[in-house]
């Protein structure tokens, strides 16, 4: 019986699945390296067949929390919030119910 080898943990790989195996949150890069595959592969297969994977990118509910105008103009005045200029999401409201 041949067993595959999975791919090779990093020292940063295994430091960011300490973290989440005690429950913190970390981010993993799903960018492909010069070989076609994703730079933190090791860390996303353990999560993704861990059950832990989650997405935070456009088209899901953790997307930028701004409304990205279409078209954007000058500000107004030099005195202009960011929240001015890029209104916070509904679903990232500071007063939004949990």
């Amino acid at each position: 019986m041949t067993r595959t080898r999975g791919p090779a943990w990093t020292p940063d790989q295994l430091d960011r699945r300490a973290c989440a195996e005690r429950g913190e949150c970390v981010v993993a890069n799903f960018r492909k390296d010069k070989n076609g595959r994703r730079i933190d592969e090791a860390l996303l297969a353990w999560a993704e067949a861990g059950g832990r994977y989650g997405r935070i990118a456009r088209k899901t509910d953790w997307e930028n929390a701004f409304e990205i105008p279409t078209t954007v103009s000058e500000p107004k005045s030099s005195a202009s919030s960011p929240s001015s200029l890029c209104p916070t999401r509904p679903a990232f409201s500071p007063t939004r119910a949990t």
